[in-house]
């Protein structure tokens, strides 16, 4: 079957399922609900005036301007292009918007379903319905994009096929999202062996965040092994190339997680140094950046600065209405480290016990 047909036909069951209707409900005195079973699998190339009509049923008009599709086929592209260069989205995806209902009732409509599930849950069950009627191309985005939201979520089968979808791509801003997942699960060697098709990809296409993206996710994989000159070393090379350009922001997570890396080797002045670069230089106030100060000072037994840094912290969360359970117990178990003796107090050992949990 020709690939337009499967178009058309998952583009009537994306609609039916949208408007919650049965195929019996739809093709009732137009066809048969075999024939629109069919018609919806693209396994047959429908006659137009039976398309026509199911359309109507559907009150949807099917747009077939070829200037429209020459046009929207470009912008749909340089969206994907912001995407894969960390480039700003949202002016792009607002002028795609204004013709969602022509966009999503034309032969762009995968491409745009995809961007637009990024943004939309319902859109991304929709898609899902529909999977195996896309081109492999159209299957890899969707894929790709899916998983930058599920980090913690694939079960084997599906980070297997997030890892060939990545392949599919053939683009940096995949095998990044691949190196996340990867650092997740703690796979740091995943990330080493990457790094040459990486940064070579990175270097031909251009793709200036992608390689400092590369760089920063190694860094991070060192210092989740404490190899702390390891770590330095490449977000050194993170800091080099961003310092200038327009991602600068990006540098606050560097700085963060250089901090959170020595306190747990113990080198807390230093440690204390890059924390109060993401909080003086970016104006990053967040409740993690807090506790982490908090906990440097303790060990170092300043705990009046700790116990400043601790309601700042507390400040921070009891503004916040989407602050994690988490974060309360960890402020608690710095609050308790503040007293001589806590870890003798029974209070301490249960609260570890919740904060493991």
């Amino acid at each position: 079957m020709k690939s337009s047909d499967c178009l058309i036909g998952s583009l009537l069951k994306l609609e039916r399922t949208k408007q919650e209707k049965s195929q019996r409900e739809i093709c009732y005195g137009i066809c048969v609900p075999s024939y629109l079973s069919k018609i919806e699998k693209g396994s047959v190339s429908a006659d137009k005036k039976i398309l026509e009509k199911l359309f109507q049923k559907l009150e949807i008009h099917y747009e077939i301007n070829p200037e429209f599709t020459t046009a929207y086929r470009v912008k749909l592209e340089e969206y994907y292009h912001k995407i894969y260069f960390n480039f700003e989205t949202e002016e792009c995806y607002q002028e795609l918007l204004k013709k969602d209902m022509e966009l999503s009732h034309s032969e762009l409509a995968i491409d745009w379903l995809i961007i637009k599930s990024q943004k939309d849950e319902y859109t991304t069950l929709l898609l899902k319905e529909i999977e195996n009627q896309m081109t492999v191309k159209q299957k890899s985005k969707f894929q790709v994009f899916c998983g930058q939201h599920n980090f913690f979520d694939f079960n084997e089968e599906e980070f297997k096929e997030f890892e060939e979808a990545c392949e599919i791509l053939n683009q940096s801003y995949g095998y990044l999202l691949l190196c996340y997942q990867y650092l997740s699960r703690g796979e740091y060697a995943a990330i080493h062996r990457l790094e040459n098709r990486i940064t070579t990809m990175a270097l031909q296409e251009g793709n200036l965040f992608s390689l400092a993206d590369y760089y920063m996710v190694k860094g991070t994989a060192y210092g989740c092994l404490d190899m702390d000159e390891m770590m330095m070393d490449y977000y050194g090379r993170v800091i080099s190339l961003l310092e200038n350009t327009g991602w600068r922001e990006r540098l606050v997570d560097i700085y963060y997680n250089i901090g959170a890396t020595l306190i747990s080797l113990k080198n807390y002045n230093v440690a204390l140094t890059y924390l109060g670069k993401a909080e003086v230089e970016f104006g990053i106030c967040g409740s993690s950046l807090y506790h982490k100060k908090a906990i440097a000072l303790i060990r170092m037994g300043k705990i009046e600065e700790a116990t400043i840094a601790l309601d700042q912290m507390k400040n921070v969360m009891e503004k916040n209405e989407l602050t994690l359970s988490a974060d309360w117990l960890k402020y608690q178990e710095a609050c308790m480290e503040c007293h001589e003796g806590y870890l003798h107090n029974p209070e301490y050992l249960t609260l570890l016990e919740e904060l493991i949990e």
